[in-house]
């Protein structure tokens, strides 16, 4: 079969099952795996298979829910609201301070959680109200917690820099070290790991 007819009933039928009410993961894992069945037969829906497994079963992954549950804490015991406030009153003679605070709470609460999205979900219930109530716009608002809550995926423990490891196969403590520094000889100690 065609390249260009493969993508086509790829496409078509991800867009076919969303339309549906699936969800991604099923209708982009349904079609990945119906037409594997249809093009290379039942070999290649098992291997397809194998390999999702072997990397659920990495007992690595135990951290990703740990740093969630994490965050969840943190913000449910308004430790987050505390931070918010503290970084607020210590950027408040700096020109758009609320601002400079959101990106700096954003960066330690993902940094603290290890994960984008708590950072992403607690700071845009704590500071977008606020932010929007002093008359910031909700561009600067709304960039403002992405750009820091993006940053906090370079300071360990993140989740993302785990998962990219164990698919690469590569040192988890080589990559926290990598947030750091690119340069491995500017770290204060080696990384034997």
């Amino acid at each position: 079969m065609n390249i260009g007819w493969i993508t086509l009933l790829f496409f078509g039928g991800m867009f076919l099952f969303l339309a549906l009410g699936l969800p991604v993961a099923f209708g982009l894992g349904g079609v990945s795996l119906l037409l594997a069945f249809l093009l290379w037969g039942p070999e290649s829906v098992s291997m397809g298979l194998f390999g999702a497994m072997a990397i659920v079963r990495y007992t690595l992954l135990v951290c990703i829910p740990m740093f969630i549950f994490m965050g969840m804490m943190l913000y449910h015991s308004g430790i987050a609201d505390d931070l918010y406030t503290m970084f607020e009153h210590w950027l408040a003679a700096i020109p758009g301070s609320l601002a400079v605070a959101t990106i700096g709470v954003c960066t330690v609460f993902a940094a603290m959680v290890g994960s984008v999205d708590p950072a992403i979900l607690t700071l845009g219930t704590t500071a977008l109200p606020i932010m929007l109530k002093r008359g910031y716009s909700k561009y600067l608002v709304t960039g403002s917690i992405m750009s820091g809550a993006c940053l906090g995926f370079l300071i360990p423990p993140s989740v993302i820099a785990v998962l990219y490891a164990i698919i690469a196969k590569e040192s988890i403590g080589k990559l926290f070290a990598g947030g750091y520094s690119p340069d491995s000889s500017l770290l204060p100690y080696s990384v034997p790991i």
